[in-house]
């Protein structure tokens, strides 16, 4: 069972389908450290939508998965 993303993960997510669409840049590599780049000069009103997103993914997984435990491999 995977976890669910954290804001960053769903930030990324939301812009990368964007970012490739237009054919700038495939490396994903390189797409990562440009949204990370971008995540941390946000401020928390602008990361508000994602965090909130990512406590609505995180409730939604406990309640299909009340008893998951994370267990890197």
């Amino acid at each position: 069972i995977p976890r669910p993303p954290n804001a960053f993960i769903i930030f990324r997510m939301s812009k990368c389908a964007d970012f490739t669409d237009a054919g700038v840049e495939s490396d994903h590599r390189i797409i990562s450290k440009i949204f990370g780049e971008l995540w941390k000069k946000m401020g928390p009103e602008e990361r508000a939508p994602y965090v909130e997103e990512a406590k609505r993914r995180a409730r939604e997984h406990k309640m299909k998965h009340p008893n998951y435990r994370f267990s890197p491999k």
